[in-house]
């Protein structure tokens, strides 16, 4: 199953409904079709949908066209580069205010006691590649290992990020799919950790 032949539509009437479909970092058109669906519904108390494998009369996006690591909706400016802070956005611009924020590092990371800690930003081979973009949303997929300097720990920890930039709204929303070669207890695994040393901003929400 290629992606480029699901179809959503309306089950009353069978209307096409606004959507992208995002294969997950292991996803497979053989063995496994799995990955995350975005749709736009319209405004109800229900909606049921229809999910299909339509023949693919239209070629699909150009997946290789190149991709300057920077995503820009209408609510910010998101720069992900490979050599800075691992492929995690290293740089965040407003344009409705003009702020810049840039000054501040990710701690996601694996910590043991006897091991120490090994962070994802250390990576200088982390690769960025933007899997998914549309009217609904862009996606950036970030692929790291967890380093201290140029070292990494036996079990040789990494994750795939995914970040979906929406069109319609200041949301961002952020999966992590984390694996390790061999087997390994670590007591810590840091996700979505952001420090910053200034006062760029002075409350937060949880």
């Amino acid at each position: 199953v290629e992606a480029a032949a699901i179809r959503l539509t309306q089950a009353a009437d069978d209307q096409p409904v606004p959507f992208q479909f995002i294969p997950d970092p292991d996803y497979d058109p053989t063995t496994r079709i799995v990955g995350t669906l975005v749709a736009q519904l319209n405004h109800g108390p229900t909606v049921e949908l229809r999910l299909s494998l339509a023949d693919r009369t239209t070629h699909p996006p150009d997946s290789t066209a190149i991709f300057s690591g920077t995503v820009s909706t209408p609510f910010c400016t998101i720069d992900h580069k490979p050599a800075a802070q691992g492929g995690l956005p290293s740089r965040i611009g407003f344009p409705k205010t003009g702020k810049v924020f840039e000054n501040f590092r990710w701690q996601d990371r694996v910590h043991h006691p006897e091991q120490g800690g090994y962070q994802f930003r250390d990576d200088s081979e982390a690769t960025v590649e933007r899997v998914s973009e549309g009217p609904l949303c862009t996606v950036v997929r970030v692929r790291a290992r967890c380093m201290r300097g140029n070292e990494q720990p036996e079990s040789q920890p990494a994750a795939v990020y995914d970040w979906y930039y929406f069109q319609d709204r200041p949301l961002v929303y952020v999966t992590a799919l984390q694996t390790q070669q061999q087997p390994f207890e670590w007591r810590e695994w840091h996700f979505l950790e952001l420090n910053f040393p200034g006062d760029d901003f002075a409350g937060y929400f949880g």
